[in-house]
């Protein structure tokens, strides 16, 4: 599979378009799902203890009031003797504020080779293209014989 620049502003908009202020992330969680569903990946949704992670004494504290924590693991299969990646990113974004936006902060426009909205860069546009990666990658894995 080859990595296709307008597959990856229109999946990045899709993502866009999906509010995801930290601490409210469940609903572009669920899409980034599907989209990984939709590149045959393997994508799970986690939910995290809060309580159990606030009373570890490694917790450095949150930026942001949260009442729920969740999270995506999407995995490619492989060995547990080979070589490991992780790629790792975010979906949170800070609250579009109160400056006017040209074509909103939800808009998940594309126009003139950019995909416009609050998290296009930071950083939902780059978890799209680890997601592309990865599925690119596991296409052009050689194959293992037994």
């Amino acid at each position: 599979m080859a990595v296709d620049v307008d597959t990856l502003a229109s999946d990045t908009a899709a993502l866009v378009a999906i509010p995801s202020v930290t601490g409210s992330e469940l609903a572009v969680l669920e899409r980034l799902v599907e989209l990984a569903g939709g590149l045959g990946l393997d994508a799970q949704l986690h939910e995290y203890d809060l309580a159990a992670l606030r009373a570890h004494p490694g917790h450095p504290g949150e930026e942001a009031a949260r009442d729920e924590l969740f999270g995506v693991t999407i995995t490619l299969p492989g060995s547990a003797e080979g070589p490991r990646l992780a790629l790792d990113g975010h979906i949170d974004v800070v609250a579009p504020g109160s400056e006017e936006w040209r074509l909103g902060p939800w808009s998940g426009a594309v126009q003139d080779g950019h995909v416009h909205g609050r998290g296009s860069l930071d950083m939902k546009g780059a978890v799209v293209a680890a997601l592309h990666a990865m599925a690119a990658a596991r296409d052009r894995a050689p194959r293992r014989r037994r």
